[in-house]
């Protein structure tokens, strides 16, 4: 059997079992596509699966985050990992359950992963604030 079959039947179980596991990595660039032209910006990408439970318990906090911190530049990239090439760059990103968040800064790097198993979606818009707001001024952002 592909090696993708056993991730997915992976993250089946995960999900089942409510577990939530984020690795440690090394940076990761900021594909192309979802990158900003601003130093100052920040990029939220979410890899999810649309039959994750916590996937969609998370999505409205995940919402409310966006609006909230729109102004100091953060934008929110959702990928599904089933859709097109999503499984590819979810394996780059050595992404092994969902939901999975990694933040970025203008510079391209990631600044913070967000391993959701230690985040609620009560102090998810804290932690992502305080990640932004590290990041914005050691770039000298107003």
């Amino acid at each position: 059997m592909s090696k993708s079959f056993y991730i997915t039947l992976a993250l089946l179980v995960l999900t089942a079992l409510g577990t939530v596991i984020i690795p440690s990595y090394a940076q990761q660039k900021l594909p192309t596509q979802y990158q900003s032209n601003s130093l100052c910006d920040t990029v939220l990408l979410e890899f999810y699966w649309e039959k994750c439970s916590a996937c969609r318990n998370i999505a409205p906090f995940v919402d409310q985050v966006e609006s909230n911190l729109q102004a100091k530049g953060l934008k929110v990239k959702r990928i599904n990992i089933y859709e097109g090439n999503n499984m590819e760059l979810a394996q780059t990103f050595k992404v092994n359950a969902v939901p999975a968040f990694f933040l970025f800064g203008g510079n391209k790097k990631t600044i913070e992963s967000l391993p959701i198993g230690s985040v609620s979606g009560a102090n998810l818009e804290t932690k992502i604030d305080s990640a932004i707001s590290k990041y914005r001024a050691s770039k000298k952002c107003s």
